[in-house]
C-alpha cells in the first residue's frame, strides 16, 4: 500500500497531467503542504494552449489522495476540517479534488465546486462525529471540454459570489417576504454548449439561482442550485383519431432522454428517445367547454387504440391493456352532459366556461334545471314560487329568465332576451304598450348581466315600433337605462364599449325615426349623444361649439342648459343651474346618467 506522502505525491500529478491535458488549464501544484489549506492553483485560458496569453482567472485548489479499489463509484463523500472550509469561504472558495487510487496505480478523479454558497450550505449542515463537514464529490468527467467548462463554471459563480461571502443565505421564499417584485435568473457558461447538451452541463457543474430586486443592482445568489433543465416550446402539431383533429397546439418538453408532449388540459404522452418505452396519462379537465373535446377524443383514442400525430398513428395498444378497463359508459355519460352545458352557455350567450369542480349543489341545481328548460324545453316542476323575472347566478354569472306559471301547474322558463311573448307593458295616458321582457330589468342589473345578445335590444324596440307606432318614446328612456348601465361596468371597459355602442345605435334610430314624423327639435338626442361620446372621448371642437351655443342661448329650456354645463366640465354653472331644480326634479335628474357625469365634476 502506498505511503501518504507517495499518495499525496501522485494524486497531485495524476491530476496535473488530465488537466493539461485540456489545453485550457495550466497547474501550478505543489505536494509540500505549504498551504494551510490549499495545494496551489490553476489558470483557466481563454484559448487552447496559449499560455503566454490572457487568461481568465486562477482557481484555489484543494488536492486529497485516498488509496482504494473502488475505482467506478460516481460520487462520493469526504469529509473535510471546519477550518479549512472557513479559510476557502474567505478566499471565494475552491475547487476541492480527491483522488482515488489503487495499487496498480489506476485513478479515479472526484471533484466538488465549493464557491461560497455551497460553502455556507456545508457550513450550516450537521457536523460529523468528527466535527468535521461531509462534501459530496463527483467523478470527474472524461470528456476534456467538460472539464474545461467545470473551471469555467466556478470562476463565474466565484466572481458572482464574492460579495456574500459574509452576509446570510438567501432564498427566494426568504426574498419574497420582504420584496413585492422577485425575479430569478441563472446562466449557463462554458465552451460548445447548446441545448442538447445543457441537462449535462447541469449535471456536471453547480447552477445557482440569482435574483434580481428593484432595490438592488447586484444579482443576489441564492441557496440550493440547479438539478434539472427542462427545455420547453409550443409545438403546432395536429393530434386526432381517424380524419378529424382535435388539437393544433401542444407544450413539448424534453428532459433527461425522454419527450413530454402536452395538449389539451388534459392529456400527457411521454416516450423516451429509442422510443421503447411510452406512456400516456389524461385528467379530464373541470371545464366543460374543454372537457367536451377531451372527452370525445379520448372515447375514439381507446376505440382505435391509438391516435395520430400530423396524419402517422401511434400505437398505443401497450400501454392502454396495461391499464384498469375503460369505463366507456361513464365517459359517454360525461360527454352527453357536456354537450347540454356548452349548448346551454352557447344558447345564453355566455362565451365563458363552468368550472364543474366548484360548482355547489345549488349551482348545480341550478345548472339542471336551465338544460332541462332551456334546451330540452321541458316545462318544471320547481317547489318555490318564482317571480316572473328571476335572476340565477352561476359560478359568476348572472342569468335573468322569464318565468310564466303553465295551465299544468309546472313553470315554462325563458331566456329573458329570447322570449317569444313577453308579459311586460306600459299604460302611458290610457293607452296599453307592450314591451320588451328585458325592460324589466335595471341598469344595474342590466350591467351583471351575463347573457346579454346586443344585437337583440335595438331589433326588439324596433320590431315592437313597427307594431306600435308610439314606443319611440319607451326606446328613448331605455337609452338612459343603457347608459347608466354602461357607467356601472366602470372597471371592464370592453363590457362599457358594449353598452355605449347600443346605446348610441338607440340615438340614431331614434335621430332618423323623429326626422320621418318632421320632428324637427332634436336637441335632447343630440345631448343624449354628446354625453355618449363624452364616455368614450374627448369631446371635438365642433360639439363643443353646439354644447356653447346651448349654454349661451336664451330661449333654452335649463335642463339642457344644465347638460351643456355638465359636458363642457362648467362646474360651477352647472351647480348653480341644478340649485334651482325643485326637490322632484332633483330625484328625477339624479337617475339620469347626466347625474354622473355631474358628480364627477366634483370628485
Amino acid at each position: 500500500m502506498l505511503g501518504t506522502r507517495q499518495l499525496e505525491i501522485m494524486s497531485i500529478s495524476f491530476l496535473k497531467i488530465a488537466l493539461t491535458q485540456t489545453g485550457y488549464l495550466n497547474p501550478y501544484l505543489n505536494s509540500g503542504d505549504t498551504e494551510p489549506s490549499w495545494d496551489g492553483f490553476i489558470y483557466v485560458l481563454e484559448k487552447k494552449n496559449e499560455y503566454n496569453k490572457n487568461k481568465l482567472g486562477k482557481v484555489p485548489v484543494q488536492v486529497k489522495g485516498k488509496y482504494s479499489d473502488e475505482l467506478s463509484r460516481k460520487s462520493i463523500s469526504f469529509s473535510a476540517e471546519i477550518r479549512d472550509l472557513e479559510n476557502y469561504l474567505q478566499d471565494g472558495g475552491v475547487l476541492y479534488f480527491v483522488i482515488y487510487i489503487n495499487e496498480k496505480s489506476e485513478v479515479t478523479f472526484y471533484y466538488a465546486q465549493l464557491e461560497p454558497i455551497k460553502i455556507k450550505e456545508i457550513l450550516e449542515s450537521s457536523k460529523l462525529p468528527s466535527g468535521k463537514k461531509s462534501i459530496k464529490l463527483k467523478k470527474l468527467p472524461s470528456d476534456t471540454i467538460a472539464i474545461v467548462n467545470i473551471f469555467k463554471s466556478f470562476l463565474f459563480h466565484r466572481k458572482k459570489q464574492m460579495s456574500f461571502i459574509d452576509g446570510d443565505l438567501y432564498t427566494f421564499e426568504s426574498l419574497s417576504k420582504d420584496h413585492k417584485k422577485v425575479e430569478l435568473t441563472f446562466t449557463l457558461t462554458g465552451l460548445a454548449l447548446n441545448q442538447h447538451n445543457m441537462q449535462d452541463y447541469v449535471d456536471t457543474n453547480n447552477v445557482y439561482l440569482y435574483a434580481k430586486i428593484p432595490e438592488s443592482p447586484v444579482l443576489i445568489p441564492l441557496a440550493g442550485d440547479l438539478k434539472e433543465i427542462i427545455e420547453i416550446e409550443k409545438a403546432n402539431l395536429e393530434i386526432g383519431v381517424g380524419e378529424k383533429v382535435f388539437y393544433t397546439e401542444q407544450i413539448r418538453e424534453k428532459q433527461r432522454g425522454t419527450v413530454t408532449l402536452k395538449f389539451g388540459d388534459s392529456f400527457k404522452f411521454v416516450i423516451n428517445e429509442d422510443f421503447s418505452r411510452q406512456t400516456f396519462n389524461y385528467k379530464i379537465s373541470d371545464f366543460a367547454r374543454k372537457a367536451l373535446i377531451d372527452i370525445e377524443f379520448l372515447i375514439l383514442l381507446y376505440q382505435n387504440k391509438g391516435f395520430t400525430v400530423n396524419g402517422k398513428f401511434l400505437d398505443l395498444s401497450s400501454a392502454i391493456e396495461s391499464e384498469p378497463p375503460f369505463d366507456i359508459e361513464r365517459y359517454e355519460k360525461s360527454l352527453l352532459h357536456c354537450k347540454e352545458v356548452v349548448k346551454l352557455l352557447d344558447y345564453l350567450n355566455i362565451y365563458g366556461d363552468i368550472d364543474s369542480s366548484k360548482l355547489t349543489d345549488i349551482e348545480w341545481s341550478d345548472l339542471n334545471i336551465l338544460v332541462a328548460g332551456l334546451i330540452k324545453k321541458q316545462e318544471l316542476a320547481l317547489k318555490e314560487t318564482l317571480q316572473t323575472i328571476t335572476i340565477l347566478k352561476i359560478q359568476g354569472y348572472s342569468i335573468p329568465l322569464m318565468v310564466s306559471l303553465q295551465k299544468s301547474g309546472n313553470y315554462l322558463i325563458e331566456d329573458i332576451f329570447k322570449v317569444k311573448k313577453s308579459s311586460l307593458y306600459l299604460i302611458y295616458e290610457s293607452e296599453h304598450y307592450n314591451l320588451p321582457m328585458f325592460r324589466g330589468l335595471t341598469a344595474e342589473q342590466l350591467a351583471k348581466c351575463s347573457t346579454i345578445d346586443f344585437d337583440v335590444l335595438l331589433k326588439e324596440y324596433q320590431t315592437l315600433h313597427n307594431e306600435e307606432n308610439d314606443i319611440l318614446f319607451d326606446a328613448n328612456q331605455y337609452m338612459l337605462v343603457l347608459i347608466n348601465a354602461a357607467d356601472f361596468c366602470e372597471a371592464n371597459s370592453a363590457r362599457k364599449e358594449s353598452f355605449l355602442n347600443v346605446a348610441l345605435r338607440f340615438n340614431h334610430w331614434l335621430q332618423e325615426e323623429n326626422l320621418k314624423m318632421a320632428e324637427t327639435n332634436n336637441q335632447i338626442l343630440m345631448m343624449n349623444e354628446l354625453q355618449i361620446f363624452k364616455r368614450k372621448r374627448v369631446l371635438n371642437e365642433s360639439e363643443n361649439e353646439w354644447l356653447y351655443d346651448i349654454s349661451d342661448s336664451d330661449d333654452i329650456d335649463k335642463t339642457l342648459k344644465f347638460g351643456a354645463y355638465v359636458l363642457l366640465e362648467e362646474k360651477k354653472r352647472a351647480e348653480r343651474i341644478f340649485s334651482t331644480f325643485d326637490k322632484d326634479e332633483k330625484e328625477v335628474y339624479e337617475k339620469y346618467p347626466i347625474y354622473t357625469l355631474y358628480e364627477k365634476l366634483f370628485t
